[in-house]
């Protein structure tokens, strides 16, 4: 049996060229988000002294504990502002560029950043440090372009899954940062300015891969115009000649918005039925960033610390925290496809609001050894509830709530949303966590309360429905004849039988019983750049 036989069989729709290139995706574009997202936490006290001994050096004073602490929130916040910069600009890049190309591109800016981050050193330059965490920012928001690329090149039943690697690549490449930021790692004060700059190493390993596969189908054919090159692309994706059902449905797109232009931001927030679309879109990233994941993530070690775990414990709780989220990740992208997005979605919001009122209620007894072990608790079972619902969730149905021609931007305008309020979190915590002290939490916990509501009652289901479909929930008008929702179809559908009709609907093709590899003949003809 061939490996794609095995995929198939085992994982509807999924076949080697799309986990290929869905690993390089991960690891190329995805990873280098999450990893310099915590890079810092670990080895914190090391760079605020090296931090003081570079401004001694050049200033010929110390900087005060006030001053220290001031630049170290510039610093961490940073890595939002630059995100909120690469956002601005992600709908006009990927509708310019392509997004495989956007990626590859991106790969340029992760090579400077980690040149600023590894040579601050030995520069005496703090910053350095700061001008490459704002690069790698910058990096972040940019990155928001796999969403977009996973959604366009997967099978409809698999769009939840691939989606949800976005969040696994982040979830992964946090616990690894934490690790290797301990002192018997990389984080020592030899080793730091690698530990900085070691996102090279994966944009090495995308650079290498990803030109070997395709550009989105979706976006050569319905932006581009260019059917035989989308063809090709979406027979290499499949592994098989079979995808004329699938061709079928995206020329039906295609003709919906053959007269119709690509809507920058004002035209998205001029049409009321995107509008409405664009504001469950941004509610679903803020049930992420106003529910205090931006405080845990960008302070977890120092939160630690403060409540009487030290050093290196905290640093141990802070991967035990990235444990349970890469856990909770890979748990969310099963159920997905199981029970849709609502659902993941709601336990989460909810299931944080509730947690972060309780951290408040447990933060507020920091000398008893019982609190301290419940805070950390609860603080674990925020990450949990999270990343079950808003974190995994986040990252994938933005591209779902958008026709073609609208969803650039309206998934530009999503993230913007989202890296603003992160911005704002991640400036004001440290001086909200002094004024309100523990109970700053109750602002978070109030946030989620207010969104789960909005939520329960905005958001439509959009597991293996076809995207005209969702989107005429919203009122907007379509003149495409997709088939309406096909129910109870999985990724994970191994022991569930089939009948043969129901999967050329579902999934715009049949794959034979034992499918093979595209034949050599296609590879050649193909245009590895398209």
């Amino acid at each position: 049996m061939s490996i794609n036989s095995f995929l198939s069989r085992n994982f509807k729709g999924l076949t080697l060229p799309l986990a290929l290139t869905a690993l390089s995706v991960t690891i190329g574009t995805t990873f280098p988000f999450g990893f310099n997202y915590v890079v810092i936490n670990a080895p914190q006290e090391l760079l605020e002294q090296f931090f003081n001994s570079s401004y001694n050096n050049s200033h010929g004073v110390y900087m005060t504990e006030e001053q220290l602490t001031v630049l170290w929130s510039v610093n961490a916040g940073l890595y939002s502002v630059g995100a909120l910069i690469g956002s601005l600009f992600l709908s006009f890049l990927a509708d310019l560029l392509g997004r495989k190309r956007m990626m590859l591109c991106i790969n340029l800016l992760i090579f400077i950043g980690a040149a600023l981050m590894g040579f601050a050193k030995y520069a005496d330059s703090y910053e350095m440090v700061i001008g490459g965490r704002l690069l790698f920012g910058i990096v972040a928001g940019f990155s928001s372009v796999a969403t977009i690329y996973f959604m366009e090149i997967s099978p409809r039943q698999l769009r939840g899954a691939m989606g949800g690697l976005y969040e696994l690549g982040f979830a992964t490449s946090m616990l690894i940062a934490t690790g290797l930021g301990l002192p018997s790692a990389l984080g020592n004060e030899a080793l730091w300015p690698i530990l900085l700059s070691l996102t090279a190493f994966s944009s090495v390993i995308q650079l290498s891969t990803l030109p070997f596969s395709r550009e989105s189908p979706r976006y050569l054919l319905v932006n581009k115009g260019k059917p035989d090159e989308a063809k090709r692309a979406l027979i290499f994706f499949r592994a098989t000649t079979d995808v004329d059902k699938e061709m079928e449905e995206l020329n039906q797109e295609a003709s919906a918005q053959k007269n119709v232009n690509q809507l920058n931001w004002l035209g998205v927030l001029k049409d009321p039925h995107l509008r409405k679309a664009l504001l469950v879109s941004i509610s679903i990233h803020m049930s992420l960033q106003l529910g205090g994941v931006v405080a845990v993530l960008y302070y977890s070690t120092k939160m630690f610390a403060n409540i009487g775990i030290t050093y290196p414990g905290a640093v141990y709780a802070s991967m035990g925290v990235s444990v349970v989220k890469l856990c909770m990740n890979m748990c969310s992208m099963y159920t997905i496809e199981r029970w849709g997005r609502r659902i993941p979605e709601l336990i989460g919001t909810g299931g944080q609001a509730i947690m972060t009122a309780l951290l408040t209620v447990f933060l507020s007894f920091p000398a008893y050894e019982w609190a301290q072990i419940l805070s950390v608790l609860f603080t674990v079972l925020f990450i949990a509830f999270n990343t079950f619902g808003p974190a995994t969730i986040t990252f994938m149905i933005s591209p779902e709530l958008f026709q073609e021609n609208a969803r650039a931007s309206g998934v530009s305008m999503s993230f913007v949303a989202q890296y603003m309020a992160n911005t704002i979190i991640g400036f004001s915590f440290p001086s909200l966590r002094i004024v309100l002290g523990q109970y700053v939490f109750l602002i978070f916990s109030t946030c989620s309360a207010l969104l789960f509501v909005y939520i329960y009652y905005n958001l439509p289901e959009t597991m293996n429905r076809p995207i005209e479909d969702i989107v005429r929930e919203f009122g907007v008008k379509t003149n495409s004849n997709t088939p309406k929702t096909v129910e109870g179809e999985s990724l994970f559908m191994k022991d569930i039988p089939e009948p043969e009709e129901k999967a050329a609907l579902s999934n715009g093709y049949a794959l034979p019983e034992d499918a093979a590899m595209i034949s050599n003949e296609n590879h050649v003809t193909d245009d590895p750049t398209a």
